[in-house]
């Protein structure tokens, strides 16, 4: 166990309800995790929590035992925000992936074979010399991620950073995201994307301040009155296979996109 909430509230103000009440979660090294829900749910002060921006109001937040509020250990969590924008502070690519650094007092010679290793895992090194608003969404976000890795978190949280994207531009991001992964990082994504969700190792539903359910992604798009509930939309493969279900038509494994839809009913056509 990496990083563990236990009976955690959080409330903005005294005068205002809870955002979150009693919230437990706890992450391992190297586990993805979807977190969903309805706006207002709490997702979004769930993720400021996890990286350490804010404070529990009561229960506790630990990473490796030791409480997260203490700077030494938030520096171990990065946050990527869902506008790129609002995340670079350099007026090149490269000044940006460098600002950490420059902050934690790292040397010039680590600092740039940081800045090359990781500019060259996210394929950056053709945009350091950029500004920022020469790139595009997909490439700002995958800039975002180098410029946390280049700090080597254990843990990194997004929130929804990739819904102000297109295709190709979310396709970048996680190709970019599957490079953290293999890191041994983490991963927190707080996505209203069902096919997002389909991807990770775990998916985490919240709604009204508190966790529904958490469990493997496929097991939870098949809670059908909970995700009622909760306002959200299963995946369209996942909503097929619920109404073939319904007209008696079971497919012998679970599809968890369309390409692998396509291929069960092909084969059910073959064999019946």
């Amino acid at each position: 166990m990496l990083l563990n909430m236990k009976d955690v509230s959080f409330t903005y103000n005294q005068t205002t309800a809870p955002v979150l009440t009693n919230v437990s979660l706890t992450l391992s090294k190297g586990e993805w995790v979807a977190v969903a829900g309805q706006n207002g749910s709490g997702k979004s002060t769930l993720a400021k929590l996890l990286s350490g921006q804010l404070l529990p109001s009561s229960g506790s937040l630990t990473l490796d035992g030791e409480a997260l509020g203490q700077l030494e250990l938030r520096r171990r969590c990065g946050y990527v925000f869902q506008n790129p924008d609002h995340q670079f502070v350099g007026a090149t690519i490269w000044d940006d992936l460098a600002f950490g650094l420059e902050n934690y007092t790292v040397s010039r010679e680590d600092m740039l074979e940081k800045i090359n290793t990781y500019a060259t895992l996210f394929d950056l090194q053709d945009l350091l010399d950029k500004a920022p608003h020469q790139l595009s969404g997909g490439q700002k976000q995958r800039a975002a991620l180098a410029g946390m890795m280049v700090l080597e978190p254990e843990v990194i949280i997004l929130d929804e950073a990739t819904s102000m994207l297109d295709p190709k531009g979310r396709e970048d991001v996680w190709q970019a995201l599957q490079l953290v992964r293999k890191q041994g990082v983490t991963i927190v994504m707080i996505t209203h994307d069902m096919e997002e969700a389909c991807l990770a190792d775990r998916l985490v539903v919240i709604h009204q301040g508190s966790i529904k359910v958490d469990g493997r992604p496929a097991d939870v798009f098949d809670l059908r009155e909970l995700m009622q509930e909760t306002a959200l939309t299963p995946p369209f493969s996942v909503e097929i296979q619920h109404g073939l279900a319904d007209e008696g038509l079971l497919l012998k494994d679970r599809c968890h996109n369309e390409e692998e839809l396509v291929e069960q009913l092909c084969n059910y056509h073959l064999t019946t």
